[in-house]
């Protein structure tokens, strides 16, 4: 028998009793993001509990993304040159990691 969730302090990003989607800092939504996944990953949870962990990590994921893509923009702008032109700088996150 499925275990029955009390989502009153889940955490979630639309959460009425937790903190708004845009009061959560990146690392925090990241964090739930991690825990989501470990959670699903354990194989404990019953199905009802696993859709609603899993439909809680969908929406950090995308809270993740767009604080992402809104760092992205500010980046953009602040790399552009005096003629308006945007100056790319290639990046890659694995180029410190080899050793």
């Amino acid at each position: 028998m499925a275990r029955k969730r009390d989502d009153a302090g889940s955490g979630a990003p639309n959460d009425r009793k937790g903190k708004s989607m845009t009061a959560v800092s990146f690392e925090e939504a990241m964090k739930k993001l991690e825990e989501a996944v470990r959670k699903l990953e354990d194989g404990s949870l019953g199905l009802e509990e696993s859709l609603q962990v899993f439909e809680e990590g969908i929406a950090w994921s995308r809270q993740c993304h767009q604080r992402l893509a809104d760092a992205e923009r500010k980046v953009e702008v602040l790399l552009k040159t005096d003629k308006e032109e945007l100056t790319q700088v290639a990046f890659d996150l694995e180029e410190g990691e080899e050793a």
